[in-house]
C-alpha cells in the first residue's frame, strides 16, 4: 500500500495516477519486469508471480522513489506493508526570520528553522538569514 508522508494530507486519486510501480524478478537477471499502478486507495498487487526474489519500486514525479526487497514463495501471498513516497525538494529555500524585540537593536541569530515533515533543519545567522 502506498501512503502519503503526511497522514493529514493523503494522496488523492489524481496523485496515485502518477505513480508507477515496478516489480523486477532478480532471480531471472531482471529480465522479467512488471509495471503497474496502485488502486485509488493506494493498494496494489502483482498476481501470478513465480517463487523468487524481487525488487519492488514506486516512483512518481516530484517524489523520492520507495523501494522494497521481496521474497515470494510459491502459492503464498506476501504483504510488503506500506511504502511511503517523500516529496523531493530540488529548490533552494531562503528567507529571513526576525525576533520581536522590545528594544532595538536586537540580534536575530540562532533562530531554529525546520521544514515540516522533512529532515531539514538550520539556524539563522546574526541578521536572521
Amino acid at each position: 500500500m502506498l501512503t502519503s508522508p503526511d497522514p493529514a494530507r493523503p494522496f488523492t486519486e489524481q496523485d496515485l495516477l502518477a505513480v508507477t510501480l515496478s516489480l523486477v524478478d532478480l532471480d531471472r537477471d531482471g529480465i522479467e519486469a512488471r509495471i503497474g499502478a496502485p488502486a485509488a486507495d493506494g493498494r496494489f498487487s502483482f498476481d501470478d508471480r513465480p517463487s523468487g526474489h524481487y525488487a519492488l519500486s514506486a516512483d512518481a514525479p516530484g517524489f523520492i522513489g520507495a523501494q522494497a526487497s521481496v521474497d515470494v514463495e510459491a502459492g503464498r501471498a506476501r504483504n510488503v506493508g506500506a511504502l511511503s513516497l517523500q516529496a523531493r525538494i530540488d529548490a533552494r529555500l531562503f528567507g529571513i526570520a526576525r525576533r520581536r524585540c522590545p528594544l532595538e537593536p536586537c540580534g536575530h541569530g540562532g533562530i531554529l528553522v525546520e521544514t515540516v515533515g522533512r529532515p531539514f533543519v538550520t539556524v539563522t545567522g546574526s541578521d536572521g538569514r
